[in-house]
């Protein structure tokens, strides 16, 4: 009984051993893994710094580039603008040329309109005039006939 319960201890005592010797591996499987994403994760951060660091610089290229090309653009057009303006002003001067003659020689057409309405209003007076002239003459000639047949 004795020799079966060493025999027993032994084998428990082993057991220990090996479940202790297995958490121990286990651990240091855990411990290499953590590791290994450690590093991962570090060199994803490198590259995800560097590729940021690319765009940046790639980005301040482009808006120099983009900067360079607005400004020739703005001077293109500063100058088309210039010319355009000259062409205005001279557009307007030749314009306010035209509307001074078209003005005067309107007016000189209202003046002879007026002056021929104020001719012919004084015409159709002096016609009314005369035919009431020539009514009061008829009517007074009439009464004169009148007086002079009943005097008769």
């Amino acid at each position: 009984r004795a020799a079966n319960e060493k025999q027993l201890l032994e084998k428990e005592r082993k057991r220990e051993e090996k479940e202790k010797q297995e958490r121990r591996e286990a651990e240091s499987v855990a411990r290499a893994a953590e590791e290994k994403l450690k590093l991962e994760e570090a060199v994803r951060l490198e590259i995800q710094e560097k590729e940021r660091q690319e765009a940046e610089i790639a980005a301040r290229a482009a808006n120099e580039k983009q900067q360079v090309e607005q400004k020739r653009k703005r001077e293109e057009r500063e100058k088309q603008e210039r010319q355009e303006a000259e062409i205005v002003a001279r557009a307007a001067e030749e314009k306010l040329k035209l509307e001074e003659a078209v003005r005067l020689e309107k007016k000189r057409q209202e003046t002879e309109i007026a002056a021929r309405a104020a001719n012919e209003k004084q015409q159709l007076e002096e016609k009314r005039k005369r035919e009431e002239t020539e009514k009061q003459e008829r009517q007074e000639a009439e009464i004169v006939s009148r007086a002079a047949n009943e005097k008769q």
